[in-house]
């Protein structure tokens, strides 16, 4: 139908033909923002904390605060890859929300966050499956997190999780590897809509720690020729002792950072063999 006939004007049409350009048009303007907004980072919003606990890691060096009232907190193990498990009073451990250590590998170092993410198979050294990327976010003025689904642990015991990876300031005692903390909960297990909150209000208030409390003990460290003597190195309370490894010729010899604030590990050859976390003399 034309818009002109015989002379007159077809505001029927007309109208029509301008209101669907208008509709079009602001359409693609949302959609355009849309996507800019999804690729922008999301500053968590700030709740009130303070009757909450603080959880500090001296070790990894940051501090969070959390919910005692109506809550149970599960400190990790020796090998502190699980920092913390911090679920509902009466539930099971990991079905709340979970602090875990990850380690990446230096062959990823140089990816971008998204890509180390969807190839969390290669570049992470623990139990991190099937990881998709969400999106970037600001926790505050100092530290960006990225927000990620995941599956982890073992295939027969593996949860799906969703939370951020938070790249951590210190160093780790093989340079291969950069520790990285994941915090998150679990989605297989109840209570969802409350974990989200706590989780989100528990990301409020993470903090790096600029100087960590110096808690290393290195139980030989003035001994001379240590390796022939099995020690241990404490930390945080947990003791790390020399072993063998290897075919009985190495040692892993564990002693503390210069500055106090960690634990490291030496590899050395005993030439007349290693027992019991010492060199044969």
């Amino acid at each position: 139908m034309p818009f002109i006939t015989q002379g007159k004007t077809n505001w029927k049409l007309l109208l029509i033909v301008i209101i669907l350009a208008i509709i079009v048009g602001v359409g693609a303007l949302w959609y355009e923002k849309g996507l800019k907004k999804s690729y922008q980072p999301v500053e968590i919003q700030k709740t009130e904390t303070a009757d909450w606990e603080t959880f500090t890691d001296n070790q990894h060096g940051f501090k969070i605060k959390y919910p005692v009232i109506g809550w149970e907190i599960q400190y990790g193990s020796e090998d502190q890859l699980s920092v913390f498990d911090l679920y509902k009073k009466g539930s099971e451990a990991y079905s709340g929300i979970s602090g875990i250590i990850e380690l990446l590998d230096s062959s990823c170092y140089n990816y971008s966050w998204k890509n180390i993410i969807e190839n969390a198979d290669k570049c992470f050294l623990t139990e991190f499956k099937d990881a998709s990327f969400k999106q970037e976010i600001i926790i505050n003025s100092n530290v960006k997190a990225y927000e990620i689904e995941v599956k982890f642990g073992p295939i027969q015991l593996s949860r799906k999780m969703f939370g951020v990876i938070v790249p951590l300031k210190i160093e780790y005692k093989d340079a291969n590897y950069r520790p990285i903390l994941f915090l998150g909960y679990n989605l297989d297990s109840s209570y969802t809509t409350e974990k989200i909150r706590v989780f989100r209000q528990m990301l409020s208030t993470f903090k790096f720690i600029e100087s960590p409390v110096s808690s290393c003990i290195d139980s030989d460290v003035s001994v001379p020729n240590n390796e022939y003597i099995k020690g241990f190195v404490e930390f945080n309370g947990v003791k790390h002792w020399d072993e063998c490894y290897g075919v009985l010729n190495h040692l892993q010899e564990y002693y503390c950072a210069a500055d106090g604030t960690n634990w490291k590990v030496s590899d050395i050859e005993c030439l007349k063999g290693c027992l019991n976390g010492a060199c044969i003399k």
